[in-house]
């Protein structure tokens, strides 16, 4: 008998690109749940849209969707997503995600259990919690 993975049936929707966030994605993927990658639709075309091997394992195993979250239709998009997601991940600065429309009570209204991380450089309030983290900052 083959076990099914830990995580089969969990759906995440990974708004994030870099940092904790994206490396929990990638754990909760490896642990079996169905991640999608929420990526912006690029603006130019030099723009990278698919991650290289070496970073974050290209997304291995996960699945991707281009959206506009600043357009009607890609808040749309977003929203009938989360509506069958169990967790949504995201790693703008604090209020961002409330800005795009797409807050914990717009998510809330379409899917009332789902669960929102929010990873944030420097945290959710404080002095510095719209500065900008990266990878220096994280390690």
């Amino acid at each position: 008998m083959t076990a099914r993975p830990f995580l089969d049936g969990i759906t995440v929707l990974d708004l994030s690109s870099v940092g904790p966030a994206a490396r929990a994605s990638r754990w909760l993927a490896d642990w079996g749940a169905t991640v999608i990658k929420v990526g912006p639709v690029p603006r130019d075309a030099d723009v990278q849209i698919n991650p290289p091997i070496y970073a974050y394992s290209a997304h291995r195993g996960m699945s991707r969707v281009l959206l506009d979250l600043k357009s009607d239709g890609g808040r749309g998009a977003f929203l009938r997503l989360s509506a069958n997601a169990d967790v949504i991940i995201e790693s703008f600065r604090p209020g961002a995600i409330n800005r795009l429309g797409i807050g914990y009570e717009a998510l809330r209204g379409v899917n009332p259990g789902i669960v929102l991380c929010s990873t944030t450089g420097f945290g959710q309030t404080g002095p510095r919690a719209n500065w900008a983290g990266h990878d220096l900052n994280y390690l």
